[in-house]
């Protein structure tokens, strides 16, 4: 970058009106102890979060210093820190949205990372974004939907695209999350050479209503990065922007410790991919929207070459028209040919090369993708010739997830017998390496449940399914009949008032073992401490538990275990267990801790087996504690305890790498064991007693987009898995 000031200027208009302060953007000079690599990069910070979710300002400015800081920390290449700090973002809000049961309250996010290196731009994009680059008046378009993914927040791994080019003085670069829709490339010609201010006014002006980017400029100077300060006249909504960029100083480099929610989480790093940033592409000459998804393969300008190929077509169908008149001259008198209408000669002179025309097209698109199918088929083999003669499971398991990948590609163009035989063998050593089995999920309820229903818990029996939706507290039912599972629309459990005692929304659902044919299958809880016990074709009865000495906090998990109900209250730090007769549980609670108590911060769910306790939190790990009457021996806990983790290639420890649990779940006999949902994976993991991991469960066939958000199993081995509103069943093995 010697020689060359980078200025960045932000583009704010919101509502019609031109705005300063853009939140989201952050330039950073490297700080001194910066790691091993980045001493001599730049980098500029561009972060917009996708609506309807609104992120404070000051959040966002955190977010922002805490990629800053986790940039610099990371040594090696561009790419690879890039990467790790994108993972441990995604990772962030990922946990935050699975906590979030709301999913119109997720935070998504758009990431641009431009790192300014040695006189060289490189540009990495996670979800929605867009660039625009401008040298010498050549137009870049810098989009690709697939490979950048649908933003952070939303997957396990976030998908990132890099571009590099080098800079020079002239160089505009524009960045986006969304590309406004009156842009087009009226609004970027003559641009090189024209002040930048006045380059400036013409984006805004052309960009409607709403634009958040950035406006990178290169031009002569001593090798500084400065942010670009701008600020909206007075006057109409509509009114010009007339910023100046004022050159700023980089800030000095702090540390920046965001909380939780917010700022990055530690996380394992990724290995740096071997793979270079790919090339800039040129777009095709038409107004500035986003691509279909393109590849590296694809950039050249492929309506000019049809374009070519349909002009030459035409000359060559002209020349054959000639040589049809001659012929038809010969073979029939010249009044038929005089007397051929008009309209048919016009017809056939027009029809005639958009027919070729037509036919080319098809005819090169076609090449094209078999040209794209062939490549990454081939490499989809390559990875199975490298896992196959890998020793190591991390290098093997690498090259069949490429493998799987490739094939991904590859069937965007054609699926054929080579890429399923291929995709099969693949996914069956990945499946073998992670102790998967597939089973076969179906919808579970005939129809399907309003598009509003968010169920986050589920309670099943030999022939009944329970189902709390938490946006309006109530616990639905769906009964087996001789088609399936049908909801029962006079099932009533939920939010109301039954006798004296008034029951808020239900927290959360429990089975209840059934003594006879009239006691209830299902118990559950609402926000107030009050038990409500559920029965089909019967009205609900509500009694209220007896206030622990503490008060309630806010209880959000119970599960009931030989007569006796436990509520986990993690606003009071407390785990209380009612010691119930008959399923009815009258008497005071009593805290399960007596001298060791653990830390409830963050518990989301809990699961016992006679007198052991298990209390899972958002964050994977789990504590067990044993429960003891004896004095001598007093209850005490196992805080973190350990996953014990055998497949090849993985670690035992508090967290399993590749998976994050959500709720905990603890069946009978025959055969006990504590299952684990992982919304993202929608994968349920069997664990023995023992935190020993046995197997994994996923879906055969993908369902669809969405966390998984619910689970239960039956005591006949039925499994019931929940995206919001959309109920699976399947049958373990």
């Amino acid at each position: 970058m010697d020689g060359l000031d980078i200025n960045i200027i932000p583009l704010y208009r919101q509502d019609g009106r031109d705005r300063s302060n853009l939140p989201g953007v952050h330039i950073a000079e490297p700080p001194r102890g910066a790691a091993r690599g980045r001493k001599s990069d730049r980098l500029v910070v561009f972060i917009s979060f996708l609506r309807p979710v609104s992120v404070p300002r000051e959040q966002v400015t955190r977010v922002s210093l805490a990629v800053e800081k986790a940039y610099f920390e990371k040594p090696g290449t561009v790419t690879s820190a890039v990467r790790e700090v994108v993972e441990e973002l995604n990772e962030t809000f990922l946990s935050r949205n699975v906590r979030q049961p709301d999913s119109s309250k997720h935070i998504i996010a758009a990431l641009s990372l431009l790192v300014i290196r040695e006189g060289n731009l490189i540009l990495a994009q996670s979800g929605p974004s867009h660039g625009i680059l401008i040298q010498h008046n050549e137009l870049e378009y810098l989009h690709d939907a697939q490979a950048a993914g649908r933003g952070l927040g939303l997957s396990r791994i976030p998908a990132v695209r890099f571009y590099q080019s080098p800079l020079q003085s002239g160089t505009l670069l524009v960045v986006t999350p969304k590309v406004p829709s009156s842009w087009n490339e009226g609004t970027f010609a003559g641009v090189s050479g024209q002040p930048v201010g006045s380059f400036q006014r013409k984006l805004l002006s052309d960009a409607g209503d709403e634009l958040q980017a950035i406006l990178l400029h290169a031009r002569a100077g001593k090798g500084k990065l400065n942010l670009a300060q701008t600020a909206p006249t007075e006057g109409e909504a509509h009114s010009q922007a007339a910023a100046r960029p004022i050159p700023q100083e980089t800030p000095a480099h702090r540390p920046a410790h965001p909380p939780a929610e917010v700022g990055p989480a530690p996380q394992r790093p990724v290995p740096d991919s071997p793979v270079k940033p790919a090339p800039m592409t040129r777009p095709p000459t038409q107004p500035i929207k986003p691509s279909p998804k393109r590849t590296p393969r694809q950039s050249r300008d492929w309506r000019a070459d049809l374009f070519r190929i349909g002009r030459q077509a035409a000359e060559q169908v002209s020349a054959v028209l000639v040589k049809l008149q001659e012929f038809l001259a010969r073979v029939l008198p010249t009044e038929e040919i005089s007397n051929l209408p008009t309209s048919v000669m016009v017809f056939t002179a027009v029809a005639v090369p958009l027919v070729v025309v037509s036919l080319a097209a098809v005819v090169y698109l076609r090449l094209g993708r078999t040209q794209q199918y062939e490549h990454y088929l081939g490499q989809a083999v390559a990875a199975v010739e490298t896992a196959q003669s890998a020793k190591d499971w991390d290098d093997q398991r690498a090259a069949w997830v490429e493998a799987v990948s490739n094939l991904d590609i590859a069937e965007r163009y054609s699926v054929t017998d080579d890429t399923q035989t291929l995709r099969e063998k693949s996914q069956s050593a990945l499946d073998q390496i992670d102790g998967i089995i597939r089973m076969e999920f179906r919808p579970a309820i005939a129809g399907s449940l309003p598009a509003s229903t968010k169920i986050r818990r589920m309670v099943a029996t030999g022939r009944d399914i329970f189902m709390l939706d938490v946006s309006d507290g109530t616990v639905l039912r769906a009964w087996l009949t001789g088609t399936g599972y049908e909801v029962d629309p006079d099932f009533r459990c939920g939010p109301g008032k039954y006798g004296p005692i008034i029951v808020g929304k239900i927290v959360d659902i429990a089975p209840l073992p059934r003594t006879n044919q009239d006691s209830p299958p299902l118990v559950a809880l609402d926000v107030n401490g009050t038990l409500l016990y559920c029965q089909p074709e019967q009205s609900p009865l509500a009694v209220q538990l007896s206030v622990p000495d503490s008060n309630w906090g806010e209880p959000t998990a119970i599960t009931v275990e030989s007569e006796r109900l436990y509520v986990l209250d993690p606003l009071t730090n407390a785990v209380w267990m009612y010691i119930g007769e008959e399923d009815q549980f009258r008497d005071v609670p009593r805290l399960f801790f007596i001298t060791e108590v653990p830390n409830l911060n963050g518990a989301i769910d809990i699961a016992v087996n006679r007198d052991d306790l298990y209390i899972l939190y958002s964050d994977g790990h789990i504590v067990t504690c044993n429960y003891s009457r004896l004095q001598e021996a007093p209850t005490h806990c196992s805080d973190p305890a350990e996953y014990v983790d055998n497949r090849p290639g993985k670690q035992s420890g508090r967290v399993l790498e590749d998976a994050r649990f959500f709720q905990v779940f603890h069946t009978q006999p025959p055969e006990p064991s504590l299952y684990f949902l992982d919304p993202i994976a929608r994968s349920i993991f069997q664990f023995s007693l023992r935190l020993n991991l046995v197997q994994q469960y996923r879906p055969q066939v993908d369902l669809p987009e969405g966390l998984a958000t619910a689970f239960a199993v039956s005591p006949t081995r039925s499994v019931f898995l929940a995206l919001e509103n959309k109920i699976y069943i399947g049958f373990l093995p």
